[in-house]
This record gives structure tokens, C-alpha cells and sequence, in this order.
């Protein structure tokens, strides 16, 4: 190459690598803009709520107060920390801690996908994905520990996938140092601290005493994960811990299979787990993702031959254990926890995305446009779904605004709704009304003790508002104040 055809490449390779970091940024400060789109409209959960509540105790200095609120005090202890030191509540603190959280995540997640292929056509294509997630999408404003949790374990999984392209000691301790964090946030992490290196040396080494001795770390793992369960759970032992599904299994056997099919109790019982399992990671995945990370090993062998593909595999059985565990003992998988391998494998997906366009382009074939509407269709209903439009709970700040003004702080609410009272600066004392109002009409017995209250406050579901006239023939009074939203739903304020 010439000096002068070098020096005519330098502005080009400047030019690019200038559209890259604007796409880049770009991508950042719309995720931004969702998240304080997000902020401004959602509501604080539950979670939320306990998380705030802790994370005041901690920056007042009231350390055991706040770990009995709240056990696994990683995240308010961050919250209240980051309080104490700025002087901001906890409750815009902890927003704004997690949109800075979600952000360096989709930042991450795109560098992923620029090393698994550099092109600014896989850049987009991640975005994309990202954006049309719904279960990222339903996080953006939610005050959980999750936000920290994904974004250290994405940051784990960069170091991995660095580590491939280029092996160095630092990558290998960033993802254990890295994951090691992410476990302070949810104890998942540490089973993928052991399984992921673990399953790698299985797969990958050369040397059949290292293999044998991963092997058996794999057996060791799963006794040692039983203890540590029993230990940081309610039940305080392994046998406690086995109770719960054992009487499910007896409840399938005496109940469901008796009196034919009895003796095959368990089997029925390991089947539900797995249908739950599967029905879970796919949810959790994405059915976009999935075909996209299909369609990405079909078309490209260079990406269905490749080592980060493989890792994100071995990330993907480790979490099939994991998750299997859970809803072995608790029959419950909640999507957000398997997030965290729907965004492991997007920078893959996004690889898919990519050629999926240049072939829909290109080849003209039926499928591959089916496919394509297919993609387009899931992902914008992602978004659709996913992101709020309105508030429609707004009408909770108004009846927390009015119990602040109307009632002291020492009074004593009864309310079904976590919401209003923290919104009012009260705290719940009565959690049994927020479970016995819940889709079903409640047992009026619940009400026996309201006038040991101030003040009762219920929210009602529009197919519940009938219960209005029975409660006021049982208090013996209307309620001093209704709030109604736009779906019909209401508020009711009964003052002793």
C-alpha cells in the first residue's frame, strides 16, 4: 500500500468508527429517554416499596432494622448508602441507580455483539431486541435488584466471551469477581460461577483428569447447592426444605392418581416441573430470540460453529439446572429470572436479525418473509406490551396524598393497597388484606377487626365494586371519600 492510499483509508476507518460510537450513543440515550419515560408513568411495586423502606433505615444508620425489613440487603444498602452520601431519597435514588444500571447493560450487550460480529448492521439489529424485549421492557421502572444483578452478570459474560477471543488471567478473574458481585444482588449467580467453568472444562479440555475432576465437582454441586438453599430459606433445614415437595408428590398421589396410577406420583410431579421449566425459558427467552439465534446457526456456519455461541450454551444448561432447582421446590418461575438468558444470547440473535434482513432482501423466499413478519410482529408487541402508556393507578397518589393531609402519622390503616399507604407515609400492618382482596371476591370475615383501625382503605378491581354496598351495610357507614379511575376501578376511605 502506498503512503497516499493509507493516508485516503485513514479518513474512512475515522468516518466508521464515527458512525459507530453515534449509533452507540444513540441506542444509550433512547434507552434512557424509556427509562425516564417509564419513571414518570409506573407506579412503585411491592418490591419496591420494601427495598425503599430499607434502604432509608440503612442511610439512618439503622443497620438490623433494615436487614429484618429486607434479608438480602445488597441492593437498599447500595440504595442507602448512595442516600446517605448525596442526601436524595431513596426512592428517586433507587430509579435513578437503575436506569444508570440498565444503560450500562444495553451498552454491554452491544459490545457483545460487536464482538461476535463488528458490524453497525449488528448494533442495530441488538437494539432492536433489546427494545422489543418485554420482559426488559416491563423492568425499565420497576425498583428491583434485578437491574444490578443483569448487569453484572453481563459484564461476567463479556469477560468470558473476551476471554475466548483472547485468552488472559484478567478476563478469567473478571468473570468470577464479576459473577461473585452479581450474587450479592440473586443467589443464581453463584450456581453460574460453578457450573459455567465447570461445564466449559468438561467440554473443552484436553486433559482427561481435569475432565473427571469437573465431573465430579458436577455431582458434588447440587448437594452443596440443597445445603446452601436450606440454609438462606425460611425452611432452616434440608429436611424442612424436601417437605414441601414431598407433600405435593403425596397430594398427586392420594388425590390426582388414586387410585390407578398412584405408584407413578413422582414421575407426574418431575413432569410438571418440566413442563413449567420449559413453558418458563421460553417465555423468559423469547420466542424471537430463539428463532433468531436458529436462524443465525442455520445461515452463518462461522456462527454455529463458534466458541461464543458455545459459551452462551453452556450458559443456557447451567441455567437449566438452576432453574430446574427453583421450581423443583417451588413450583414457580417467574420470567425476570431467566431474563438474564434472553440477554446472553441477543447479540446472537441480533447476528440473525441481520442476515434475516439481507435475505429477506435478497432471496425473496416465502418463508424467510414469513419469518421476517413473524420476527417484526413479536418484537413490537414486546414494546406495545412491555412499555406503559398511561397511569392509570394514578388515582393511589391522590388517595396517599389525602390520608397524609386528613390523618396523623401514628394512625392506623388497614388497606389492601402497599401503594396508597407509602404514597400517604404510612407503613402496611395488615399484608393479610392485600392477599384476601385479590381476584376473587374476598371472605367478608376478613373485616372482623376494622374497627381496631383509624382508618380502612380498599382498592377495588371494577368486577369487585359490588362489594361496596355489603362493606358499608358491615361498617355501618359510606366511605368519607371514593376515588374512581378511568377502567372503573375505586378507592374507598372508611374513618372511624
Amino acid at each position: 500500500m502506498t503512503n497516499e492510499t493509507a493516508e485516503s483509508a485513514l479518513p474512512q476507518k475515522k468516518s466508521a468508527s464515527m458512525s459507530v460510537a453515534i449509533t452507540v450513543a444513540i441506542i444509550c440515550l433512547i434507552n434512557v429517554a424509556l427509562v425516564a419515560w417509564q419513571a414518570h408513568i409506573d407506579q412503585i411495586n411491592n418490591d419496591g416499596i420494601l427495598y425503599v423502606r430499607a434502604a432509608r433505615l440503612f442511610a439512618s444508620g439503622d443497620w438490623d432494622g433494615a436487614r429484618q425489613l429486607f434479608f438480602w440487603f445488597a441492593y437498599p444498602l447500595l440504595v442507602g448508602s448512595t442516600m446517605a452520601a448525596t442526601s436524595v431519597d431513596a426512592w428517586p435514588l433507587a430509579l435513578f441507580l437503575n436506569g444508570a444500571a440498565s444503560t450500562l447493560t444495553v451498552l454491554l450487550i452491544l459490545r457483545c455483539a460487536w464482538i461476535v460480529r463488528p458490524q453497525r448492521a449488528t448494533l442495530i439489529a441488538a437494539a432492536l431486541l433489546l427494545f422489543g424485549n418485554l420482559w426488559f421492557n416491563d423492568l425499565r421502572a420497576t425498583i428491583v435488584r434485578e437491574h444490578f444483578y443483569f448487569l453484572f452478570m453481563i459484564a461476567g459474560f463479556y469477560c468470558a466471551l473476551r476471554d475466548l477471543q483472547s485468552p488472559r488471567m484478567a478476563y478469567k478473574f473478571g468473570f468470577a469477581g464479576l459473577t461473585l458481585v452479581a450474587a450479592a444482588f440473586r443467589i443464581e449467580a453463584l450456581g453460574f460461577l460453578v457450573l459455567v467453568p465447570t461445564l466449559r472444562i468438561v467440554f473443552e479440555s484436553t486433559s482427561r483428569p481435569m475432565r473427571w475432576a469437573a465431573i465430579a465437582l458436577l455431582i458434588l454441586a447440587p448437594l452443596a447447592a440443597l445445603a446452601a438453599i436450606a440454609g438462606w430459606s425460611n425452611s432452616g433445614s434440608l429436611q424442612n426444605l424436601l417437605a414441601a415437595p414431598a407433600a405435593r408428590i403425596e397430594i398427586l398421589r392420594s388425590e390426582v392418581l388414586f387410585p390407578f396410577e398412584s405408584r407413578k406420583a413422582s414421575y407426574a410431579y418431575v413432569a410438571m416441573v418440566g413442563g413449567l421449566l420449559l413453558y418458563g425459558l421460553v417465555t423468559a427467552i423469547g420466542v424471537a430470540t430463539i428463532l433468531l439465534v436458529g436462524f443465525a446457526a442455520r445461515a452463518d456456519g462461522t456462527v454455529r460453529r463458534s466458541s461464543g455461541l458455545r459459551l452462551a450454551g453452556v450458559y443456557l444448561l447451567s441455567g437449566i439446572v438452576i432453574y430446574a432447582t427453583q421450581v423443583y421446590f417451588n413450583l414457580v418461575f417467574d420470567p425476570r429470572h431467566g431474563l438474564i438468558l434472553s440477554l446472553i444470547f441477543t447479540p446472537f440473535a441480533a447476528v440473525g436479525l441481520a442476515d434475516l434482513y439481507r435475505a429477506t432482501k435478497s432471496q425473496r423466499r416465502i418463508w424467510t418473509r414469513v419469518l421476517a413478519g413473524l420476527i417484526a410482529a413479536l418484537l413490537l408487541a414486546g414494546f406495545a406490551v412491555g412499555m406503559r402508556k398511561s397511569d392509570s393507578q394514578s388515582y393511589r397518589m391522590t388517595a396517599g396524598a389525602w390520608l397524609a393531609s386528613h390523618l396523623p402519622k401514628t394512625a392506623r390503616i388497614a388497606s389492601n393497597s402497599n401503594q396508597i399507604l407509602f404514597y400517604g407515609g404510612f407503613a402496611n400492618t395488615t399484608p393479610d388484606l392485600v392477599v384476601g382482596l385479590g381476584p376473587q371476591r374476598p371472605n367478608p370475615a376478613i373485616f372482623d377487626r376494622w374497627s381496631d383501625y383509624d382508618a380502612v382503605v380498599l382498592e377495588l378491581r371494577q368486577s369487585q365494586t359490588g362489594l361496596a354496598q355489603e362493606l358499608q351495610s358491615r361498617f355501618g357507614q359510606s366511605p368519607v371519600e371514593t376515588l374512581t379511575n378511568s377502567r372503573g376501578d375505586e378507592i374507598l376511605i372508611y374513618r372511624r
